[in-house]
């Protein structure tokens, strides 16, 4: 485990400032990008826009600064967790698949699920780098940007936690104004003086103390600077743009600027491709550090080669066993049934055995969201019943017959009833176990919303009670879910502009959850609302999708 000396710099939780999009809000969308040629088109458009700079990651990779890319994390945790010699593929490859379905907040959330809180240990590490490291020719780039006037105001983003950029601001003879999630920015921080900058941290930083790297605890906690910041033209440099916690602040209507080292593999990374195809936005294909040095801010050759993290001696043997079986569980139908069928039939002591439960639990009801029409499904869900009967156990039976069968309404109320029955057994509700699959907010909605689909009589229209329940457990997947249940509902009402936005609301949630077909069949939805809205008989109790 993580030690217990070690300080913990991240945002303590709470529940307030909460962002939620609306659900049923329009998000206009073109078929291909806008895509400048070359970076005197981009430096052309820096020139005239004059945007706020927002970076990622890369900006302290190189030396001396030395820190390891978002990516780089990612690839690390990825590489102690998936064993060799699956599905038949090179690991390497295998693991280059799976990094956009597995952001980093995603998979620390993923340690959290099995008791190990690697976020911590993983922060301080972190924090004692940036005591030792320097700024970088990529930090003083910005900081000559902002000193040249080339900005419309002295704002700036980041996502990084250290504080590298700001020792640059201050190198340059700035007085840098830092904020984070723990608090609002002030007054003095949204109107800086004569020769100051705000410098604004969205996932917290080590100055700030209020670092935040999973999106449970994120989603909850992540206020956003003022909106009259993120009304100006913003260029985003080195940022994947596909983060669950921030997408939704990503999409307002003001001209944007998106660096891609490759376009045509960032379109394949469906959120960031949704983002990417809009209006508004111009998308510079090539080097960041070939933009900065046509705009005359770069001169020096920088590596931008990242290090990775050895973690094999950071994390318990029985850790990475299980986030291997769920790992793969979570790519493989097959596996996930194999996994839970050995866990069904093993004595595993408490919690472990739950906890592995919970975990193989979790895989299988996301293949369920994500359209995975396998027919083991439903006897592997009343096999496990016979050993740990709950109430979200029998929605997910119902989730699946909805989606894969024309079921008779004698067979969904039987579902809805054994759900019912389960949960008047729990000693406690909702379920423990159902909240660690699937979160206490999703756990609260959940049968809600599927009995409001099959019963005319229980239907309620009010989106707050779709959407905010999985989005107070920060279930991403489980948003999705909800919001696909929403469309279908307004629908069903013959409100064909309002459903459309919902499916396509629902798409991007179910894309950032890594379930990439369910999103795309959403997507598909919101593209062709009029030939669904013919097709479907809307006294079906199937979900057509």
């Amino acid at each position: 485990m993580p030690r217990e000396d070690e300080e913990d710099f991240r945002l303590e939780t709470r529940t307030e400032w909460v962002f939620a999009a609306k659900p049923d809000r329009e998000v206009e969308r073109i078929p291909s990008p806008n895509k400048l040629e070359g970076e005197e088109a981009a430096a052309d458009w820096v020139r005239e826009k004059k945007p706020l700079l927002w970076t990622g990651s890369i900006f302290s990779v190189p030396p001396p600064s030395g820190f390891p890319s978002g990516a780089a994390v990612t690839e690390s945790l990825l590489q102690l967790l998936i064993p060799h010699n699956v599905q038949g593929k090179p690991r390497q490859e295998l693991i280059w698949e799976m990094q956009p379905r597995w952001p980093l907040e995603n998979i620390l959330d993923l340690f959290k699920l099995v008791g190990f809180d690697l976020s911590k240990s993983l922060l301080s590490f972190f924090d004692e780098m940036n005591r030792e490291a320097s700024p970088n020719d990529l930090h003083r780039a910005i900081a000559q940007y902002y000193h040249d006037g080339l900005a419309s105001a002295p704002f700036f983003f980041t996502v990084n936690w250290d504080t590298l950029q700001e020792r640059a601001f201050r190198e340059m003879g700035f007085e840098a104004l830092v904020a984070g999630p723990r608090r609002r920015p002030d007054d003095e921080f949204d109107s800086p003086g004569d020769n100051s900058i705000s410098c604004f941290h969205p996932h917290g930083s080590f100055q700030t103390r209020d670092a935040v790297c999973s999106f449970r605890r994120e989603v909850h906690q992540l206020p956003i600077a003022s909106s009259r910041w993120l009304s100006r033209p913003i260029a985003f440099l080195g940022y994947s743009g596909y983060e669950p916690s921030l997408y939704d602040h990503l999409h307002g209507k003001q001209p944007q600027l998106w660096c891609v080292r490759k376009l045509e593999d960032d379109m394949k990374i469906p959120a960031k491709r949704r983002i990417l195809c809009r209006p508004n936005v111009s998308v510079y294909e090539g080097d960041l550090r070939k933009l900065l040095t046509c705009l005359g801010l770069l001169s020096a050759e920088i590596n931008l080669d990242s290090n990775y993290l050895a973690l094999e001696s950071k994390v318990p043997g029985k850790v990475i066993d299980l986030l291997s079986i769920a790992l793969i569980s979570s790519i493989n139908p097959n596996a996930c049934l194999f996994a839970l069928s050995s866990e069904l039939s093993s004595a595993y002591p408490e919690p472990e055995a739950a906890i592995r439960y919970c975990v193989i639990m979790k895989c299988l009801t996301d293949h369920i969201r994500d359209r995975v029409n396998n027919p083991e499904f439903l006897p592997a869900l009343i096999a496990a019943s016979a050993k740990r009967n709950t109430e979200q156990l029998w929605i997910s039976a119902l989730a699946y017959v909805l989606r894969h069968q024309e079921p008779s309404i004698a067979t969904v109320l039987e579902l809805l009833d054994r759900a019912q029955n389960a949960a008047a057994a729990s000693p406690k509700l909702p379920d423990p176990i159902d909240e660690a699959i699937l979160t206490p907010g999703t756990t609260y909605g959940r049968t809600k919303v599927y009995r409001d689909f099959v019963e005319e009589s229980a239907r309620s229209l009010l989106p707050g009670e779709y959407i905010m329940p999985p989005f107070f457990g920060g279930d991403l997947a489980g948003i999705g879910e909800f919001a696909e249940l929403l469309a279908f509902e307004y629908l069903r009402k013959g409100d064909l502009g309002r459903a459309r936005n919902i499916f396509d609301y629902a798409a991007s949630r179910l894309y950032l959850s890594g379930n990439w077909n369910a999103g795309r069949l959403n997507e598909l939805a919101y593209l062709n609302i009029d030939r669904l809205a013919g097709c479907w008989d809307r006294k079906s109790l199937r979900i057509p999708l």
